[in-house]
């Protein structure tokens, strides 16, 4: 059974605005005969006697019966005053219990529709998981402090099943695209709430698990942290990658990269068919037969004179304004030493862009060829200019 806290609704908080109407409304007429019993004989006393005068305590116009009169109104109104003030103390005493009431069945309320949903994410036909999925995160939304755990939990479970389901039937093509992809949104939403709110969640695990269009920030990335999952479409914004990741640690096609270091990090086989590398930082990272076929850099800063590209699948991989001004301001160029032995399915797909660094480079074919692709060489095109 979940926590069961009392959080005002907006039905709750018109009940209570009603409730201390009807309060008011009664305490108002007591209020006022105590105010004008007071007020008559206060105007008649100081209109009529000098308070501090020798008329007030004896003169010829003393009339003692006038003066016990005025007082015993006096005296009456505070009393008047002091019942109204036990019956508006009453009175909200019986509003706070009501409402205190009406609020535990509000929550008991939602506590059952939260549990009728769980109880549906279970079932076999994905019509009534997907709802299921919206309901729980429509309530978890309303009562974060609540059911944002929970959700959180119950949404990572859901898409671990959905990754165990397409794998036993071996078509990790075959995940139900939507569901998936707005399964992922809830999840990282709520984790985000969770953090600006300072609400506690259980340590989510991410690996084994399917997630659709996620926009995932700040994380440090190793090999374990994703492993056996599949990323369709992943967002990465400002993450650090460091490892070495073998191909069953990293299922990330389509995928974008932006503002994100690769400090040693390797990657070995994995597919980034696809992928999108904005704003990053490549300081010791390497892809070693990797899959790039359809890759973009775009003002990318490749740190180390080294290979960062090594037998890699390089079809269709666009570098044009990777050499920007950002990169010209830093002193770091891409250059020919970046790639070796890379290859093509195609002769036809050969990399574009790179005769726009500085120094600009020239891509050529060498014939040799195998099981992989066909080879390229990558060199500056002064060089090609000193072999003619």
């Amino acid at each position: 059974m979940f926590r069961r806290t009392l959080v005002v609704s907006y039905w709750g908080f018109g009940m209570h605005t009603d409730m201390e109407k009807n309060a008011a409304n009664l305490a108002e007429w007591p209020l006022a005969a105590a105010a004008l019993v007071i007020a008559i004989p206060f105007y008649q006393t100081v209109g009529e006697y000098e308070m501090l005068g020798f008329k007030y305590w004896g003169g010829d116009d003393f009339n003692r019966m006038e003066i016990i009169r005025n007082f015993a109104l006096i005296v009456g109104g505070f009393l008047g005053l002091w019942l109204a003030w036990r019956r508006i103390v009453l009175m909200d005493r019986q509003t706070e219990v009501a409402l205190q009431d009406s609020k535990q069945k509000e929550m008991d309320h939602v506590a059952a529709r939260f549990e009728r949903a769980v109880e549906l994410l279970g079932s076999d036909e994905l019509r009534f998981q997907q709802f299921a999925v919206s309901r729980i995160n429509t309530i978890a939304t309303a009562w974060p402090d609540e059911y944002s755990a929970a959700a959180i939990s119950l949404f990572a479970g859901q898409l671990r099943i959905v990754a165990a389901a397409s794998h036993k039937r071996r078509d990790p093509k075959g995940f139900p695209t939507n569901f998936v992809n707005e399964t992922s949104a809830y999840l990282f939403e709520h984790i985000e709430r969770c953090e600006l709110k300072r609400i506690y969640y259980p340590e989510v695990e991410l690996t084994e698990i399917v997630l659709g269009q996620p926009q995932i920030r700040n994380l440090i990335v190793t090999p374990q942290t994703f492993k056996g999952s599949d990323l369709l479409q992943a967002d990465f914004v400002k993450c650090s990658f460091e490892g070495r990741f073998e191909p069953d640690d990293f299922k990330c096609i389509g995928a974008v990269f932006t503002d994100c270091e690769f400090d040693r990090a390797e990657f070995i086989g994995s597919n980034f068919t696809h992928t999108g590398f904005f704003s990053g930082e490549i300081r010791m990272g390497i892809w070693v037969g990797c899959d790039m076929t359809g890759a973009a850099f775009r003002d990318v800063l490749f740190r180390k004179n080294r290979p960062v590209f090594y037998r890699c699948i390089m079809g269709n991989v666009d570098f044009r304004a990777t050499d920007s001004f950002r990169m010209q301001m830093s002193g770091v160029h891409l250059t020919s030493s970046n790639f070796e032995e890379c290859l093509v399915w195609n002769p036809g797909q050969l990399p574009t862009g790179l005769d726009e660094c500085d120094p600009p480079m020239y891509l050529n074919l060498t014939g040799e060829h195998d099981e992989n692709g066909h080879k390229f060489d990558v060199k500056p095109i002064e060089d090609t200019n000193n072999e003619e």
